[in-house]
């Protein structure tokens, strides 16, 4: 298969600083389990009142293996340093160009989500609506990356290279662990349990007219790539991205209000504020 991404990086070698050719292919292999299960009922204990309630239990489980493999195209079998880099990636197959491998890079991640929630919808003389429920939302999320050696950025997980006390600069400007040292073997953990309640209003004083009013409270959590630490790059815009496993889930609480109006034929005029706040 072609690589993901060919591009020049430089490279500090005996006699200087060097853009060496490289080609790199990522293998990313996910494996997603899930269930769930709801119950709803409706109660009509008079003719002006509607009940639904709603009960639900949901189970996710993922597993990401991500793996990354770095192949630096060095110099041709006559010693000189091909221009053409669509060339030197195919003279790696002829045998015509002589490279070296750099260390494989394998970052495993796992995230379970266990969650129920509760919800009553009431429906009074058909113009009031009124619903109030909550969510309790159980996550375990884990990331760790692991290498034969040395791989493409892997100092950024420490405070000092090679006895430059600078070093740790990556580690201040990504905002990992504070800009503290993070351990090569550092594994990356979230493990939260939450009650998230919401509340929803509507009102329908007259035909096509509707108010509607809502909070919402949720947990935001990383996706794999924002949480795991590899080093890629990406093969259109050559732009590097490093994962941060010291991320947290974002807290968010939201406020709806809305006026809309139907009319003619499937026409629609709304209006609607929201605030939202984002902690984390």
């Amino acid at each position: 298969d072609l690589p993901d991404g060919t591009y020049y990086a430089q490279v500090n070698t005996d006699s200087g600083d060097q853009f060496v050719p490289k080609i790199s292919w990522r293998n990313i292999f996910e494996e997603q389990d899930f269930a769930w299960v709801d119950f709803k009922y409706t109660l009509e204990p008079n003719d002006w009142l509607r009940l639904e309630p709603k009960f639900g239990l949901s189970f996710e489980k993922t597993e990401r293996k991500s793996t990354l493999i770095t192949y630096d195209l060095g110099l041709s079998s006559d010693g000189v340093r091909s221009s053409d880099l669509e060339s030197t990636y195919q003279g790696a197959f002829t045998g015509q160009t002589v490279g070296a491998i750099e260390p494989v890079t394998v970052a495993e991640g796992e995230r379970e989500v266990e969650a129920i929630y509760f919800s009553t919808k009431a429906t009074i003389h058909e113009k009031f609506d009124l619903i109030a429920g909550f969510r309790v939302e159980d996550l375990l999320m884990t990331t760790a990356t692991a290498s034969e050696g040395e791989f493409y950025n892997s100092d950024v997980l420490v405070a000092v290279v090679d006895g430059n006390p600078n070093s740790n600069f990556n580690a201040q400007f990504l905002g990992i662990n504070g800009g503290q040292a993070l351990d090569p073997g550092f594994t990356g953990e979230i493990n939260r349990k939450e009650l998230l309640p919401a509340l929803f209003f509507s009102y329908r004083p007259v035909e096509g007219l509707k108010a509607t009013a809502a909070f919402s409270t949720t947990m935001v959590r990383p996706s794999f790539k924002d949480f795991t630490y590899i080093s890629s790059r990406d093969p259109i815009d050559l732009d590097y991205f490093i994962g941060n496993p010291t991320l947290e889930t974002s807290d968010v609480s939201s406020f709806d209000f809305r006026i809309e109006y139907a009319y003619g034929d499937g026409d629609l005029l709304s209006l609607g504020v929201f605030h939202k706040t984002i902690t984390n």
